[in-house]
């Protein structure tokens, strides 16, 4: 879709073993209020993942946008000049505190930040680049 609107744009997937997409889910649900411990070995196995993944990003872009609590580390793994983005799209209003103390440092890192509703924001994130922006499938729409 952006390519139809004259915008080069790349797309990357970050990639993991089982163990790591196991982590991140349970990142996504305490990132909604479930319980959940990080231990050092799930802390290491994360941010290894996300910095293999920063390895892979070899080219320079003016804008990185990344999805979710997946890949929300890649950005201090990486220097350049582009601007960072994290778009969320779950319900963080009430997070487990653990994972969110352990990702906000992360979000931080980035340029802006956009939430789904205003309602889904951390009440802790005083980050002042925040949008809120539904998705919606027609890049015209409101």
């Amino acid at each position: 879709m952006y390519r139809s609107l004259g915008i080069e744009a790349d797309w990357r997937v970050i990639h993991g073993d089982k163990d790591f997409f196991a982590i991140t889910k349970s990142f996504h649900n305490a990132l909604q209020g479930a319980e959940f411990r990080i231990t050092s070995l799930i802390a290491e196995e994360y941010l290894e993942a996300n910095r293999a993944a920063a390895d892979k990003l070899e080219d320079e872009y003016d804008l990185f946008i990344v999805h979710d609590p997946q890949p929300v580390a890649i950005r201090p793994f990486r220097s350049g000049k582009g601007k960072w983005i994290w778009r969320c799209h779950i319900d963080t209003s009430e997070p487990n505190g653990e994972v969110w103390q352990f990702i906000k440092p992360c979000v931080e890192s980035y340029d802006a930040v956009v939430f789904t509703l205003e309602a889904f924001r951390p009440a802790d994130l005083l980050k002042e680049s925040v949008a809120f922006i539904p998705p919606a499938i027609d890049p015209f729409s409101t």
